[in-house]
């Protein structure tokens, strides 16, 4: 089969399937009488240790390579350096309280400079960063420049807070005396302007020094995520976390011990046995529809996909092979399948190329999924009219839903993101429960409901369809939370953006579900009434 260009790549699966060398290719354009354009950009891409070196080389160190001329090496660098600015304008999201996001914000512009740089950051009074400047290039040891310099943009601009920062050329952030002393002087300054100072930064290679926190930061960067070694604080919330899931259970587990109970008592009137077989039948549903779909989502691998977008895949390319294993063994389209088997070999390009399958096809089929199992919840629960049935359909079936999607991917959340789930699930079916008392005239105006008086059973078929779709709308949400959380939306890193997200997604798919739902009502009263060929036939002899 032909291999597929770059080109047809973005044309098919979007720029970031492309490997780090196609890229390059692409920005280079052309190769030359010996080399073709990939060549060149192999042969450039080699010359990196890491793909980071390419914002370290030079123009001259560039056009030495064969194949890049002065015209191709400016665009290379045109390329980088409006990647740069982009970045930058993304500056009013940064926490000026948070070191690490300063860092992020800062370190494209100095860390691998070959002098130190002192950049000045000014802040208004809302913490919304107004602008950066680059006051000084200094000699390769040390910075030496006036106080009245470093203040000169702050005080034009009027700014409530600053903030400054210099790179290291040799690597290592830890201050020198002279920039203790530089420190001090620039703090004594900001206090006599009133102008709150909020850290002074020392940039090494992949580390930084805080003034603020008088300690050196060492990096591992997974971007999406936002999150620095040192100061990823230790997770305080998983016990909190695993207790509730805990307690939902147990409470789920009583109610549909209390509910069994009920029904074998009026089944003793009928036969004394009676009781008996119905809780042997009950345990067996139990045990197929809950506690099995359970074992295989706990039993399943930990994983998610938004390791794929890591800085560094070396580290987790056995992760990435067995992902990438997972899905070919499910089966995948030919073009998905073949893209997965050239990067295999590659970590970097392996980590593309799983990034661009699962956004691209595993995707659409877990939406599927997820709209699947909402319409059977809005179905279901719709016709039951029964609170503690509603209970339990729902409870079966997003446990089936969430064991599916863990199924079509191959792995599952992790425990804490999988104790979310439980609290979610537990409280959808308390919902649902709750939705079996609800009268319309409570939601529709009076008005609206003077007009649908004089049709038979409005209101109890109104009730019972808003109850389902009401019911369909939350098992929408706790799919797409579970899809978020095994791998779609890992900028969205907080729970309240996404719990926001899962609610305006799964509002999308609501009308879908509603159409594919409320269809299947007409055909089934239209098929009750409905003849057989045969007995038309015979009635019209």
């Amino acid at each position: 089969m032909k291999k597929m260009t770059p080109r047809d790549k973005i044309k098919h699966f979007g720029i970031k399937s492309l490997t780090n060398e196609e890229l390059l290719a692409v920005i280079i354009q052309t190769g030359t009488k010996e080399k073709s354009v990939y060549e060149v950009a192999d042969c450039l891409y080699e010359k990196l240790s890491r793909l980071s070196e390419l914002n370290e080389l030079t123009i001259e160190e560039l056009i030495e390579l064969e194949g890049i001329s002065y015209a191709k090496a400016s665009i290379i660098l045109a390329s980088i350096e409006l990647g740069k600015r982009i970045r930058a304008e993304h500056t009013k999201k940064i926490s000026i309280d948070n070191a690490y996001d300063l860092y992020q914000f800062i370190r494209e512009d100095i860390e691998y400079e070959k002098q130190e740089n002192l950049i000045v950051i000014s802040i208004n009074i809302k913490g919304e960063i107004i602008r950066k400047d680059r006051i000084y290039i200094g000699t390769l040891n040390m910075i030496s420049l006036s106080i009245k310099e470093v203040f000169r943009p702050i005080i034009k601009l009027n700014a409530y807070a600053m903030m400054i920062a210099h790179n290291h050329p040799s690597g290592d952030p830890e201050p020198s005396i002279q920039d203790n002393e530089f420190t001090e002087k620039i703090i004594e300054a900001s206090k006599l302007m009133n102008i709150r100072f909020i850290d002074h930064l020392i940039i090494g290679r992949n580390q930084f020094f805080s003034y603020k926190h008088q300690k050196t930061f060492k990096v591992w960067y997974n971007i999406n995520k936002r999150m620095c070694k040192t100061m990823k604080k230790k997770d305080s919330t998983k016990s909190f976390w695993y207790l509730a899931a805990i307690g939902a259970l147990i409470i789920i587990i009583l109610m549909i011990v209390s509910a069994v109970l009920q029904v074998g008592e009026h089944l003793t009137a009928i036969h004394p046995h009676a009781p008996y077989v119905f809780y042997i039948l009950v345990f067996l549903l139990v045990y197929l529809l809950i506690i099995r779909p359970i074992m295989i989502i706990l039993f399943s691998p930990t994983f998610s996909i938004d390791t794929t977008l890591d800085n560094n895949p070396k580290k987790e390319y056995k992760v990435l092979k067995k992902a990438a294993d997972r899905l070919l063994d499910q089966g995948l389209p030919e073009t998905f399948e073949t893209m997965l088997k050239d990067a295999y070999r590659d970590p970097i390009n392996l980590r593309n190329a799983l990034n661009t399958t699962y956004n691209k096809h595993v995707k659409k089929k877990m939406n599927q999924v997820i709209r699947n199992h909402a319409k059977t919840v809005m179905v279901s629960t719709a016709i039951s009219q029964n609170g503690r049935l509603d209970f339990i359909t729902v409870i079966v079936v997003n446990i089936r839903m969430i064991k599916e999607l863990v199924v079509l991917c191959g792995f599952r959340p992790s425990y804490k993101n999988l104790a979310k789930l439980v609290i979610n699930v537990f409280t959808t079916a308390l919902i649902a429960e709750g939705l079996d008392n609800l009268n319309i005239s409570d939601i529709l105006p009076q008005s609206t409901m003077n007009m649908l008086a004089d049709i038979p059973l409005i209101k109890p078929i109104m009730s019972s369809v808003v109850e389902g779709m009401s019911n369909a709308l939350l098992t929408l949400r706790i799919g797409i939370v579970t899809r978020k959380y095994l791998f779609d939306d890992s900028y969205e890193v907080t729970k309240e953006k996404i719990r926001f997200g899962a609610l305006v997604e799964a509002a999308k798919h609501l009308p879908l579900v509603i159409a594919d739902g409320l269809s299947i009502f007409p055909k089934t009263i239209m098929n009750i009434f409905k003849p057989k060929t045969k007995n038309e036939e015979e009635l019209d002899t």
